[in-house]
């Protein structure tokens, strides 16, 4: 495998990566609109015991709407998830389901664990409950104006359901935040950088994005001239810069097995496999 590894004094020629705050900036988005939540049991309206947890992050750019959630610990197995809006007063209360019906599209169904990741056209009809679209409006764009409003006030939730609890095993109260997003683009990778070095006509580019609020990392990779086709794929660590450690997110399964590529993915960073502060001191490394 094609190990790539940082050289944080120069930019130029092929570079390795490794995720660090060296090469971060903490920026934050013009021209999206983001909203995090945190999903439990007692967030339940009325709570419930369920030892489930859950997070996620909503993303507005234009008319477009990104929901990305990971959850874990369920007592039962999912049969739905919405977003509800809009509940009477900010923060708490029921309200009818606003978003796609019967589920959200190609959310996990039947486990208890799991993570999402969809983009959404909010002027179809489709990314709508048809109930939703007409007490508010009759059309997608009245429709959106309203859940966008509702989300802004606080009046709308992420509520996930499963067979235990039909009425939600977990939800989350969808709030505004102008987040603490630390990213860099373009960084370049060279065998060179390999642990040992490695003589190779290989590069590529990385794209990070960490969002400290939702705790979701984001990376983007392009490589080519690969000595032969990706048969394994990582973030690994903790260790120094120059120093090999074990795997703590495995990819493998979802990246493209060639030569030549590109490819995009996300991660929860849980404080268990990967931690936020040994993160941000350029403790993990990604290994192609």
């Amino acid at each position: 495998m094609e190990n790539f590894y940082p050289n944080p004094l120069s930019l130029r020629g092929c570079k390795r990566l490794i995720l660090s705050v060296f090469f971060l900036g903490i920026l934050y988005a013009a021209s999206a609109q983001q909203y995090t939540t945190r999903l439990s049991g007692p967030a339940e309206a009325p709570p419930n015991t369920s030892p489930g947890t859950g997070t996620a992050s909503v993303t507005i750019t234009g008319t477009s709407l990104r929901l990305q959630t990971s959850f874990s610990g369920l007592v039962g197995n999912v049969t739905a998830s919405h977003i509800h809006a809009p509940t009477a007063v900010p923060g708490a209360g029921t309200a009818g389901v606003a978003t796609s019906v019967p589920t959200f599209p190609g959310f996990p169904a039947g486990v208890t664990a799991g993570t999402y990741d969809r983009t959404f056209d909010m002027l179809l009809a489709s990314s709508y409950n048809p109930s939703y679209m007409a007490a508010n409006g009759g059309t997608p764009a009245s429709a959106f104006a309203a859940l966008k409003a509702a989300m802004d006030a606080g009046r709308a939730y992420l509520n996930i359901h499963s067979n235990v609890y039909p009425g939600g095993e977990i939800r989350g109260q969808i709030e505004f935040s102008k987040h603490e997003v630390i990213k860099k683009k373009g960084l370049l990778l060279e065998g060179s950088q390999e642990v040992p070095p490695k003589d190779t006509k290989a590069c590529g580019t990385l794209d990070i994005s960490y969002d400290k609020t939702s705790k979701i990392l984001t990376y983007s990779i392009t490589w080519t001239d690969l000595s032969g086709n990706i048969v394994g794929s990582h973030i690994h660590g903790e260790a120094p810069r120059g120093v090999n450690a074990g795997i703590k997110h495995d990819f493998t399964a979802l990246i493209p097995k060639t030569t030549s590529g590109a490819f995009t993915n996300w991660v929860v960073v849980d404080e268990v496999a990967i931690k936020e502060a040994e993160l941000l001191n350029g403790l993990y490394y990604i290994n192609l």
